[in-house]
């Protein structure tokens, strides 16, 4: 009887929740010339793809995050509904899921990969694998967003409506610094070897002070309370997300900057845009600044959520009653 049990627990478990899956894309050249061995993309699906398949909505990974992490901002309430849309979470390039230092082939030196990279393996996917001729909608957060900003100058149109939220469509050079001094930090560790728990413990100690404002931090966390905020950052981490990991796609970061081939400038960049825009982003953000993305807003002449919370990088989640309607509205229009 137990063991009916588990397997039609296993069975309903993975109905109701889809699993991992994975597209083998095979040898990939990046954007350097060099080439991505064996390369491989993660993804789940949700939801149910129409006869015109024209309801197709993918959702783009963060920094460190997973599909499985996404799962959480899908939902009638939330940022994407599934029961409207066919939602494809896709797993970026470096998160130890999809191709990754840590699961790359043995006895070859993992390439430096770049934000333009990633977009272009997921390009492989929708019209490889899914054969799309094109998708309704693509979303990001963070470097999540980053990826969306790329997509609108790598495929232009290739999605109806783009929507990056708290991502930038150029590093400013505040936000260089704080990721090179973070790299740098992730790199040395790893050249003597320090265990990643001390790696991690550092960086999330930054993560956590850029990623949210001081007086957030402060009202969470009185004087005498400073060591149970000191005791969250244990150093664990995911087990598929080590400092190698770690280093590729902060290196990805460091470097994204979508006007590279228009000279360094927003205004031509904007002009090769084409399709709706729709940008979120927050005023107290201090991990990834705001102003670029303002300025492209409205450069393009788009639609822009401006959040005042004191939620910093975070601030989405503060308030995802109403970043949840203003992205159903937009994706509904």
């Amino acid at each position: 009887m137990k063991t009916k049990l588990v397997v039609f627990f296993i069975l309903f478990s993975t109905l109701i929740f889809p699993q991992q899956k994975f597209y083998d894309i095979g040898d990939m050249e990046l954007v350097s010339g060099k080439i991505l061995k064996d390369t491989r993309i993660g993804y789940r699906t949700f939801g149910k793809l129409n006869d015109d398949r024209s309801n197709v909505v993918a959702y783009l990974s963060w920094y460190a995050g997973s599909s499985e992490d996404m799962t959480g901002a899908l939902g009638r309430d939330k940022f994407i509904d599934t029961n409207k849309y066919f939602t494809i979470l896709i797993d970026a390039l470096g998160n130890g899921i999809s191709t990754s230092p840590t699961n790359y082939v043995k006895g070859e030196d993992f390439p430096d990969i770049t934000i333009e990279d990633i977009v272009n393996s997921q390009y492989l996917l929708f019209t490889k694998h899914f054969k799309f001729k094109g998708v309704r909608a693509l979303i990001g957060g963070s470097m999540g967003g980053m990826q969306v900003y790329q997509w609108m100058v790598s495929y232009p149109g290739f999605a109806k409506k783009y929507l990056p939220y708290v991502g930038t469509p150029v590093q400013s050079s505040v936000n260089q610094l704080m990721f090179e001094s973070s790299l740098q930090t992730l790199e040395l560790i790893d050249k003597y070897g320090v265990p990643d728990t001390v790696a991690n413990r550092i960086f999330d100690l930054n993560f956590y002070l850029f990623a949210r404002t001081a007086s957030q931090i402060d009202t969470n966390f009185t004087p005498d309370e400073y060591q149970d905020l000191l005791r969250k950052f244990s150093g664990k981490t995911a087990a598929r997300f080590p400092a190698a990991n770690r280093i590729a796609q902060m290196r990805a970061m460091v470097n994204h900057d979508i006007t590279k081939k228009f000279g360094g400038s927003l205004e031509e960049t904007a002009k090769a845009v084409k399709g709706e825009v729709f940008i979120v982003v927050s005023a107290t953000d201090q991990l990834i600044l705001p102003y670029q993305s303002i300025k492209f807003a409205k450069l393009l002449k788009c639609g822009l959520l401006l959040l005042h919370n004191d939620c910093g990088h975070l601030a989405p989640g503060c308030e995802m009653k109403m970043v949840s309607n203003a992205i159903s509205g937009f994706l509904g229009n």
